[in-house]
């Protein structure tokens, strides 16, 4: 693999082809590198320059190298910090960055409500529900996988035009007159599965934050239920906490 392109010092376009392949998901947060020999003969550049581009990734952060171990990819930090307690929607959070909200529909299916989502929703066993699965993307990267359980009683009330493209909140304020002031959250750390891995183009095994969250408008009634599968290189969520 060459990587001469253009008249930039080799080292940055060594630099700028490992970062790529960080990105991409070649070598993996956590991962070892292969050896400085391996990488040079990869990319065609002596080791001295191979040497020069790893120094310039560890000061900015990307790498770590341990004498006498090797080089591994770091942790990157993640995109959008948001504390858990905060209510925020997908699409806001990557606004907020500067960057293009996108979705990509997964699949629009009907659903009936088991005894868990019916009693979460309140709603009785067996109730139709709309489940609406999509990619969430930053800039055309899958940032989240998003699986909303909305019921039919909602569902049947917007035109058959809506678009389910954008924000949910928004769709439901703007088309029903209903705000979402709430919810109820839970955080369980996950290993993506083989289609995880495959629909958000990551790993199998890689980590996931899974928050559950049922909906709430003002006046408390359950509007819906979701399962957000995060990427934290795209999102890190926090806690405040304070003595009583």
């Amino acid at each position: 693999m060459q990587v001469r392109q253009d008249n930039r010092p080799l080292y940055l376009l060594v630099k700028e082809r490992l970062e790529k392949m960080i990105a991409d998901g070649s070598y993996q947060a956590g991962e070892q590198l292969p050896p400085e020999a391996e990488l040079a003969r990869l990319f065609g550049v002596s080791r001295a320059t191979l040497r020069e581009a790893l120094r310039v990734l560890e000061e900015e952060g990307v790498l770590t190298r341990k004498q006498g171990i090797g080089t591994f990819v770091n942790q990157p930090r993640a995109l959008v910090e948001r504390g858990i307690e905060e209510l925020f929607s997908v699409t806001e959070s990557i606004e907020k960055l500067g960057q293009k909200a996108g979705s990509i529909i997964v699949g629009l299916e009907q659903a009936q409500a088991d005894k868990s989502m019916a009693e979460a929703l309140n709603l009785p066993v067996g109730a139709e529900l709309l489940k609406l699965s999509r990619l969430r993307t930053a800039d055309n990267k899958v940032a989240v996988y998003c699986i909303d359980y909305i019921p039919k009683i909602y569902t049947e009330r917007l035109p058959e035009n809506a678009s389910w493209d954008g924000s949910l909140f928004s769709l439901l304020e703007s088309q029903l007159g209903i705000y979402i002031e709430q919810a109820i959250a839970q955080i369980v750390p996950i290993n993506a599965d083989e289609n995880m891995a495959k629909l958000m183009h990551i790993r199998k095994n890689s980590p996931l934050l899974l928050l559950k969250q049922i909906h709430f408008d003002r006046s408390g009634v359950p509007i819906f239920y979701c399962e957000n599968y995060f990427r934290p290189d795209f999102f890190n969520f926090k806690v405040i906490r304070k003595r009583k």
